[in-house]
Protein backbone atom coordinates (compact mmCIF):
# COMPACT_ATOMS: atom_id res chain seq x y z
CA UNK A 1 0.00 0.00 0.00
CA UNK A 2 0.76 3.83 -0.16
CA UNK A 3 1.27 6.06 2.63
CA UNK A 4 -1.54 7.36 1.57
CA UNK A 5 -3.61 4.53 1.42
CA UNK A 6 -2.32 4.18 5.69
CA UNK A 7 -3.38 8.00 6.01
CA UNK A 8 -6.90 7.61 4.85
CA UNK A 9 -7.60 4.30 7.13
CA UNK A 10 -6.55 6.81 10.34
CA UNK A 11 -9.23 7.31 12.39
CA UNK A 12 -10.61 9.03 15.14
CA UNK A 13 -10.63 5.32 16.85
CA UNK A 14 -7.16 4.56 15.98
CA UNK A 15 -4.23 4.27 18.85
CA UNK A 16 -1.23 3.23 16.48
CA UNK A 17 0.41 2.67 12.84
CA UNK A 18 1.31 -0.83 14.13
CA UNK A 19 4.76 -1.70 11.34
CA UNK A 20 6.67 -4.78 10.25
CA UNK A 21 9.74 -3.33 8.89
CA UNK A 22 12.05 -5.04 6.18
CA UNK A 23 9.33 -6.80 5.19
CA UNK A 24 10.61 -8.66 1.93
CA UNK A 25 7.81 -7.60 -0.35
CA UNK A 26 6.89 -4.72 1.35
CA UNK A 27 7.22 -1.31 -0.14
CA UNK A 28 6.60 1.03 2.36
CA UNK A 29 10.01 2.38 4.42
CA UNK A 30 9.75 3.37 8.34
CA UNK A 31 10.57 7.13 7.27
CA UNK A 32 7.40 6.63 4.84
CA UNK A 33 5.47 5.89 8.00
CA UNK A 34 6.77 7.46 10.08
CA UNK A 35 5.84 10.48 8.31
CA UNK A 36 2.27 9.69 8.22
CA UNK A 37 2.02 9.22 11.61
CA UNK A 38 4.05 12.48 12.12
CA UNK A 39 0.93 14.46 10.05
CA UNK A 40 -2.14 12.60 12.30
CA UNK A 41 -0.61 12.78 15.59
CA UNK A 42 -0.57 8.53 15.91
CA UNK A 43 2.24 6.81 17.41
CA UNK A 44 3.84 4.39 15.22
CA UNK A 45 4.76 1.05 16.80
CA UNK A 46 7.62 -0.75 15.08
CA UNK A 47 7.32 -5.09 15.50
CA UNK A 48 10.96 -5.33 15.42
CA UNK A 49 10.49 -8.88 17.21
CA UNK A 50 12.83 -10.84 14.65
CA UNK A 51 14.80 -8.47 13.16
CA UNK A 52 18.04 -7.98 15.05
CA UNK A 53 19.42 -10.15 12.32
CA UNK A 54 20.75 -7.02 11.44
CA UNK A 55 22.47 -6.08 15.34
CA UNK A 56 22.45 -1.96 14.11
CA UNK A 57 18.23 -2.45 14.38
CA UNK A 58 18.51 -2.46 18.12
CA UNK A 59 18.83 1.55 17.88
CA UNK A 60 17.91 2.25 14.23
CA UNK A 61 14.23 2.34 14.42
CA UNK A 62 14.21 4.37 17.52
CA UNK A 63 16.42 6.86 15.81
CA UNK A 64 14.27 7.02 12.84
CA UNK A 65 11.70 8.32 14.47
CA UNK A 66 9.73 5.05 15.49
CA UNK A 67 7.90 6.22 19.12
CA UNK A 68 7.72 2.38 20.11
CA UNK A 69 9.63 -0.36 19.11
CA UNK A 70 8.98 -4.21 20.49
CA UNK A 71 11.82 -7.04 20.68
CA UNK A 72 11.80 -10.07 20.81
CA UNK A 73 14.10 -11.67 24.27
CA UNK A 74 14.66 -14.39 22.33
CA UNK A 75 15.40 -15.44 18.82
CA UNK A 76 18.67 -13.26 17.79
CA UNK A 77 19.30 -12.05 21.20
CA UNK A 78 19.43 -15.52 22.49
CA UNK A 79 17.29 -14.99 25.93
CA UNK A 80 14.46 -16.54 27.19
CA UNK A 81 11.72 -17.00 24.84
CA UNK A 82 8.93 -16.06 26.98
CA UNK A 83 10.59 -12.61 27.07
CA UNK A 84 10.96 -9.41 25.23
CA UNK A 85 11.17 -5.40 25.53
CA UNK A 86 9.86 -2.43 24.74
CA UNK A 87 12.02 0.84 23.26
CA UNK A 88 10.53 4.55 22.57
CA UNK A 89 9.12 7.55 24.15
CA UNK A 90 9.33 7.75 27.82
CA UNK A 91 5.56 8.96 27.94
CA UNK A 92 4.42 5.68 26.43
CA UNK A 93 6.96 3.21 28.01
CA UNK A 94 5.82 4.74 30.87
CA UNK A 95 2.20 3.81 29.95
CA UNK A 96 2.87 0.37 29.23
CA UNK A 97 4.36 0.16 32.91
CA UNK A 98 1.07 1.91 34.49
CA UNK A 99 -0.53 -1.15 32.96
CA UNK A 100 1.71 -3.78 34.92
CA UNK A 101 0.79 -3.10 38.61
CA UNK A 102 -0.30 -5.37 41.25
CA UNK A 103 -3.42 -4.85 43.21
CA UNK A 104 -1.95 -5.65 46.86
CA UNK A 105 -0.25 -2.18 47.24
CA UNK A 106 -0.71 -0.08 50.57
CA UNK A 107 -0.61 3.70 49.13
CA UNK A 108 0.79 5.18 51.96
CA UNK A 109 4.09 3.03 52.02
CA UNK A 110 4.04 2.57 47.84
CA UNK A 111 7.25 3.30 46.51
CA UNK A 112 7.83 3.47 42.54
CA UNK A 113 10.83 4.61 40.39
CA UNK A 114 10.31 8.11 39.26
CA UNK A 115 11.87 8.19 36.16
CA UNK A 116 9.04 6.15 34.78
CA UNK A 117 6.12 6.80 36.45
CA UNK A 118 5.22 10.17 37.66
CA UNK A 119 3.29 9.14 40.65
CA UNK A 120 2.74 12.66 41.82
CA UNK A 121 0.64 13.24 38.92
CA UNK A 122 -1.66 10.19 39.86
CA UNK A 123 -4.88 11.12 42.22
CA UNK A 124 -4.70 7.38 42.69
CA UNK A 125 -3.03 4.54 42.29
CA UNK A 126 -4.46 2.15 39.11
CA UNK A 127 -4.76 -1.37 40.48
CA UNK A 128 -5.22 -4.42 38.32
CA UNK A 129 -3.86 -3.08 35.05
CA UNK A 130 -4.36 -5.28 31.70
CA UNK A 131 -0.96 -6.35 31.82
CA UNK A 132 -1.09 -7.75 34.90
CA UNK A 133 -2.02 -11.03 34.24
CA UNK A 134 0.96 -11.27 31.44
CA UNK A 135 3.96 -9.85 33.75
CA UNK A 136 7.56 -11.30 32.84
CA UNK A 137 8.80 -13.67 35.98
CA UNK A 138 12.34 -12.11 37.54
CA UNK A 139 14.04 -15.63 36.03
CA UNK A 140 12.91 -14.29 32.38
CA UNK A 141 13.75 -10.57 33.45
CA UNK A 142 17.27 -11.81 34.81
CA UNK A 143 17.97 -13.64 31.76
CA UNK A 144 16.90 -11.20 29.13
CA UNK A 145 19.18 -8.26 30.54
CA UNK A 146 22.25 -10.59 30.67
CA UNK A 147 21.06 -11.69 27.27
CA UNK A 148 20.94 -8.61 26.32
CA UNK A 149 24.40 -7.36 27.72
CA UNK A 150 25.99 -10.23 25.92
CA UNK A 151 23.83 -9.58 22.40
CA UNK A 152 25.38 -5.81 22.58
CA UNK A 153 28.94 -6.66 23.86
CA UNK A 154 29.17 -9.73 21.02
CA UNK A 155 31.83 -9.48 17.99
CA UNK A 156 28.88 -9.65 15.65
CA UNK A 157 31.35 -9.15 12.33
CA UNK A 158 33.12 -12.19 13.85
CA UNK A 159 30.56 -14.33 14.36
CA UNK A 160 28.88 -13.56 10.53
CA UNK A 161 32.42 -14.49 9.45
CA UNK A 162 32.76 -17.75 11.27
CA UNK A 163 28.60 -18.74 10.19
CA UNK A 164 30.14 -17.58 6.40
CA UNK A 165 33.22 -20.30 6.66
CA UNK A 166 30.98 -22.75 8.14
CA UNK A 167 28.27 -22.52 5.28
CA UNK A 168 30.95 -21.98 2.35
CA UNK A 169 32.25 -25.77 3.63
CA UNK A 170 29.34 -27.45 3.74
CA UNK A 171 28.82 -25.75 -0.34
CA UNK A 172 32.14 -27.09 -0.93
CA UNK A 173 31.74 -30.76 0.52
CA UNK A 174 28.42 -30.68 -1.79
CA UNK A 175 29.31 -29.65 -5.18
CA UNK A 176 29.66 -32.71 -7.16
CA UNK A 177 26.25 -34.53 -5.61
CA UNK A 178 24.48 -36.00 -7.97
CA UNK A 179 20.72 -34.24 -8.00
CA UNK A 180 21.63 -31.71 -5.79
CA UNK A 181 23.25 -28.28 -6.38
CA UNK A 182 24.41 -26.53 -3.08
CA UNK A 183 24.27 -22.11 -3.36
CA UNK A 184 26.44 -20.19 -1.39
CA UNK A 185 23.96 -16.98 0.08
CA UNK A 186 25.49 -13.25 1.32
CA UNK A 187 21.30 -13.11 3.12
CA UNK A 188 18.13 -14.53 2.92
CA UNK A 189 15.18 -12.71 1.85
CA UNK A 190 13.37 -12.06 5.46
CA UNK A 191 16.97 -12.33 7.44
CA UNK A 192 19.22 -10.13 5.27
CA UNK A 193 21.89 -10.05 8.12
CA UNK A 194 22.38 -13.86 8.03
CA UNK A 195 24.09 -15.63 5.00
CA UNK A 196 22.44 -19.19 4.13
CA UNK A 197 22.95 -22.21 2.11
CA UNK A 198 20.33 -22.97 -0.18
CA UNK A 199 20.17 -26.97 -0.69
CA UNK A 200 18.31 -27.53 -4.41
CA UNK A 201 17.31 -30.76 -5.08
CA UNK A 202 16.53 -32.43 -8.10
CA UNK A 203 13.34 -33.84 -7.43
CA UNK A 204 12.64 -35.94 -10.80
CA UNK A 205 15.91 -37.07 -11.07
CA UNK A 206 15.89 -38.41 -7.04
CA UNK A 207 12.46 -39.20 -7.23
CA UNK A 208 12.10 -37.35 -3.61
CA UNK A 209 10.58 -34.19 -2.99
CA UNK A 210 11.89 -31.19 -0.84
CA UNK A 211 9.22 -32.05 1.64
CA UNK A 212 10.12 -36.02 2.44
CA UNK A 213 13.71 -34.78 2.52
CA UNK A 214 13.56 -32.22 4.75
CA UNK A 215 11.48 -34.69 6.92
CA UNK A 216 14.12 -37.30 6.96
CA UNK A 217 16.55 -34.50 8.42
CA UNK A 218 14.51 -33.93 10.91
CA UNK A 219 13.70 -37.53 11.82
CA UNK A 220 17.44 -38.67 11.91
CA UNK A 221 19.48 -38.27 14.93
CA UNK A 222 20.44 -35.73 15.68
CA UNK A 223 17.63 -34.30 14.29
CA UNK A 224 18.07 -31.64 11.05
CA UNK A 225 15.87 -29.37 10.49
CA UNK A 226 16.16 -26.68 7.87
CA UNK A 227 14.08 -23.33 6.79
CA UNK A 228 10.79 -24.05 4.74
CA UNK A 229 10.29 -21.20 3.29
CA UNK A 230 11.31 -22.36 -0.02
CA UNK A 231 10.34 -26.55 0.01
CA UNK A 232 7.46 -25.50 -2.75
CA UNK A 233 10.61 -24.40 -5.03
CA UNK A 234 12.57 -28.04 -3.95
CA UNK A 235 14.94 -26.00 -1.78
CA UNK A 236 16.11 -26.54 1.64
CA UNK A 237 17.58 -23.17 3.47
CA UNK A 238 20.28 -23.81 5.68
CA UNK A 239 20.66 -21.28 9.03
CA UNK A 240 23.97 -21.39 10.66
CA UNK A 241 22.85 -19.19 13.59
CA UNK A 242 22.50 -22.06 16.04
CA UNK A 243 25.11 -23.78 14.48
CA UNK A 244 27.91 -25.16 16.98
CA UNK A 245 31.15 -26.62 15.68
CA UNK A 246 31.34 -29.92 13.83
CA UNK A 247 27.94 -29.72 13.12
CA UNK A 248 28.25 -28.72 9.52
CA UNK A 249 30.10 -31.89 8.76
CA UNK A 250 27.31 -33.72 10.32
CA UNK A 251 24.77 -31.41 8.04
CA UNK A 252 26.90 -32.63 5.21
CA UNK A 253 27.14 -36.63 6.09
CA UNK A 254 23.64 -36.88 6.58
CA UNK A 255 22.43 -35.22 3.50
CA UNK A 256 25.15 -37.24 1.78
CA UNK A 257 23.18 -40.73 3.38
CA UNK A 258 20.03 -39.36 1.98
CA UNK A 259 21.27 -39.00 -1.56
CA UNK A 260 22.65 -42.79 -1.60
CA UNK A 261 19.96 -44.25 -0.03
CA UNK A 262 17.31 -42.46 -2.94
CA UNK A 263 19.43 -42.89 -6.01
CA UNK A 264 20.03 -46.76 -5.24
Amino acid sequence: CSPDEIAAAVTAQSAAIFFLPDWPRGTLSLDDVVAVGRDLGVPVVVDGAGRLDQPENLRRYVASGADLVIFSGGKFIRGPQASGFVCGRRPLISSIAWQHLDMDVTPTVWTAPRELLAVEEMPFIPRQGIGRGYKAGKEEIVGLVTALRLFVERDHAAERAQWERQLQGIVARLSGETGLTAEFLVGGDFHTGIPYVRLRLDEQALGIDAYTFTRRLSAGDPPIHPSDRELAQGALLLNPFCFRPGDGEIIVDRVRKILREVRT
